[in-house]
């Protein structure tokens, strides 16, 4: 048989079903075959797999119910698989009497056998019959004969469906012995006629003969009924139950109301649901005569065991409601509520196609059973067949059988998202967890800043997560939420910039004693950044300029500051966003004293740790930039260009005398000063040329025995460049020098 495992998307807690440790055999060769929703293409598909030397599937289409008025006769490897259960049925259309006989009930007629629906003989012991996702319904008590027989020594396994309403003889009690469409006088035990059907069979759904194995998981067994022992199931060698519901069967003159086997028999029948029994002999749910019995995990409410003394002692971990006598109770549920069996949409085996039963409100908890308390066969239920699923419970508890096998009580998964952007100093981080249905006490993230690698879970700033709904993590409900992992997300505010983070998540349930961890991950959060653009060329006037500013990865909702220097002077205000980012300008007013200036502006980064941005200029005493840049000056170039003179005059005027004076308060810390003189440079000769040279001297000696008067005693350098290097095509502008020295910021 193929294997079974249940995988989630994300985050798995994933154990294999070990059905090859079952002697099942495979389905590697089976060849599908599609038929049509009517009896001759379902008897017509079974002759032909049963010429066929390889395994054949039939599949059975979805909304489909096929009345069988004949028994199938399968010789072959065989697979009958359907849709899924109620949605694909084989439903009994005959009936016993005598056979051969006819008779009309509810306007159908029937042809009379005590056939089974599927007999299966000739196969032998590596042969095998398997049903999976289907509905074999034997379409009332009163109609004789079994789901499924299985003659000499061949396999059978049910799968992910359910089996109903079928029986192997009806019994005639005194005169109580009614066949459909017949009184009770015509069958009286003084005059039984060939109506009436003697206590002579087991098995009431499946009966397997034979050394041949039985294996059935995730499906149902109502309402079926055995005149002897086994009023569900019948073995004769292996029987392998897990995860089943078994709900009001009957063996009416025998043991076993759900499950008998034989003496010799090797059982194991683990988390399994048994509700209640029909009419019955005894009160017992499981009869054996075998010591090679073991019962592991299953709930039996309101009904008993019957099993030998060796059985009892390698029993473990049931559940039993009030008091009961099967072996190895682990807990008593003293009040357990059983509303009628439904469809279970949260099956996560059978697309909620089984129907199960379910706890009603009120009703008490059952057990986590670990590894640990398991100490075999435990893989087989790690896939849960929510044999009973209950409305309302304690957080934490299971709701399959007994128990559910937690290898891992929850897997946690963190989320690698490398890098958050969206807002400054935040991130969303984010993962999942897979609980099994189980509820979380907590989950959450830690996370830490480290300049060094982190590998280690717990390590830094622990923080809750939240979902999108917290119910998604309470097990007291059977939605289908609880099956599937959850995404669990935390959002983190002032974080540094430029820095690297470490975080994982973590999560806690009922059924785990610590903390679990996913994968720790690193992220780096942006750089923050100002930025002052004050662009002039140079001697533009400042007065009326325009300063821009902007800003990100700022702290969210804080304030930047602009400040003029060289007297600290607030000049305006900008609010971040709540995305880290601001913009503006701001229109220059003022200028102050010649001489070395700045802007700055200053804000916070997302942890509040200060930044900041400016830009440097220097200013003639006419309000004119002289030089800019984004570090302070050290021994930047100043030039005074607007000392003019009169055509053919070296003589300084009052008026450049006072320009000159201007520039005092940087003049004194040059160390070194060059001057240069020019004149007009449209000259009509040769001579005229020399004469400009000399002329141009003179004008530059005129500055610089002007700036001795003032008291500099620097070392002055005089060039005269004569008619060259014109500034305009009004030659009144080149008549003129200029006054280079070298100014470092901070001296004013």
């Amino acid at each position: 048989m193929r294997n079974a495992k249940r995988a989630s998307s994300v985050i798995t807690v994933c154990t294999a079903l070990l059905l090859g440790q079952l002697g099942i055999a495979s389905a590697a060769n089976a060849v599908p075959t599609a038929i049509a929703c009517t009896e001759a293409a379902l008897t017509s598909a079974v002759t032909d797999a049963n010429a066929n030397a390889d395994q054949t599937t039939i599949t059975i289409p979805a909304d489909c119910t096929i009345d069988l008025s004949q028994t199938l006769e399968v010789t072959s490897d065989l697979i009958i698989v359907g849709a899924g259960a109620n949605t694909s049925v084989i439903r009994r259309a005959f009936d016993g009497r005598t056979s051969g006989d006819t008779f009309v009930s509810d306007g159908i007629t029937y042809t009379t056998s005590d056939a089974p629906m599927i007999h299966v003989s000739v196969i032998g012991n590596a042969g095998t019959l398997e049903i999976s996702g289907l509905t074999l319904d034997g379409h009332g008590s009163a109609y004789v004969g079994r789901a499924v027989y299985v003659e000499s020594d061949g396999n059978l396994t049910v799968r992910n469906s359910e089996v109903i309403n079928n029986n192997a003889n009806e019994i005639c009690d005194g005169a109580n012995c009614v066949i459909p469409g017949e009184s009770a006088e015509e069958t009286d035990a003084t005059n039984p006629g060939p109506d009436a059907y003697l206590p002579s069979a087991s098995g009431g759904a499946l009966y397997v003969a034979g050394t041949g194995a039985t294996s059935v998981d995730h499906s149902t067994f109502t309402g079926n009924t055995a005149s002897l022992d086994g009023g569900a199931i019948y073995t004769d060698s292996n029987l392998d139950l897990w995860n089943n519901t078994f709900e009001n069967n009957s063996s009416i003159a025998g043991a076993g109301a759900d499950v008998a086997t034989a003496s010799t028999s090797t059982a194991l029948l683990l988390n399994n649901t048994f509700v209640s029994t029909g009419e019955s002999n005894s009160d017992v749910a499981i009869s054996s005569g075998s010591d090679l019995v073991n019962l592991i995990g299953n709930l039996f409410a309101n009904v008993s065991c019957q099993v030998t003394e060796t059985t009892k002692a390698n029993a473990s971990n049931n559940v039993a409601a009030a008091s009961s006598n099967c072996p190895g109770v682990a807990t008593t549920v003293a009040d357990l509520r059983i509303q009628p069996l439904a469809i279970n949409a949260d099956h996560p085996a059978n697309s909620g196609t089984v129907r199960t039963a379910a706890l009603l409100e009120g009703s008490s908890a059952i057990n986590i059973y670990s590894a640990a308390s398991i100490p075999s066969h435990a893989a087989l239920i790690a896939d849960d067949a929510r044999g009973v699923a209950r409305s309302t419970a304690v957080a934490g508890l299971i709701d399959a059988g007994a128990f559910e096998y937690i290898a891992d009580p929850a897997t946690v998964t963190t989320t690698d998202v490398p890098e958050f952007t969206p807002v400054a100093g935040t991130a969303t981080l984010s993962g999942t967890v897979d609980t099994h249905g189980l509820a979380v006490t907590s989950y959450g993230f830690y996370y830490v800043k480290s300049a060094t690698p982190v590998t280690t879970c717990n390590t830094g700033t622990k923080v809750a997560g939240s979902t999108a709904d917290a119910s998604m993590f309470n097990d007291s409900t059977a939605s289908a939420a609880t099956r599937e992992p959850v995404v669990i997300t935390a959002g983190l505010t002032e974080l540094s910039s430029a820095a690297d983070y470490y975080y994982c998540a973590f999560a806690v349930t009922a059924a785990s004693d610590a903390e679990m961890y996913g994968t720790v991950y690193k992220f780096t959060t942006p750089a923050n950044a100002l930025a002052l653009q004050l662009v002039l060329a140079a001697h533009k006037h400042l007065a009326g300029s325009t300063t821009t500013v902007s800003g990100s990865g700022l702290k969210p909702g804080s304030a930047a500051n602009l400040y003029q220097y060289s007297t600290r002077t607030l000049v305006k205000t900008f609010t971040v966003d709540s995305f880290g980012n601001f913009s503006g300008s701001f229109v220059v007013t003022s200028c102050g004293a010649a001489g070395d200036h700045k802007f700055r502006i200053e804000g916070l980064a997302p942890d509040s740790t200060p930044v900041a941005d400016q830009v440097f200029y220097l200013l003639d005493p006419n309000c004119n930039v002289q030089a800019m840049g984004k570090t302070a000056f050290t021994n930047a170039s100043v030039t005074i260009t607007d000392v003019l003179f009169a055509n053919k005059s070296a003589k300084l005027t009052k008026k450049y005398k006072a320009v000159l004076k201007a520039w005092l308060p940087l003049l004194q810390f040059g160390g070194s000063i060059t001057i240069r003189g020019y004149t007009e440079t449209k000259q009509p000769s040769k001579s005229a040329l020399k004469a400009c040279l000399i002329l141009s001297k003179q004008r530059a000696i005129a500055v610089e025995k002007y700036l001795r008067t003032l008291g500099f005693t620097f070392h002055f350098r005089v060039i005269g460049n004569g008619a060259t290097s014109p500034v305009s095509k009004k030659q009144a502008l080149n008549r003129r020098a200029s006054v280079s020295f070298p100014v470092i910021y901070g001296k004013q």
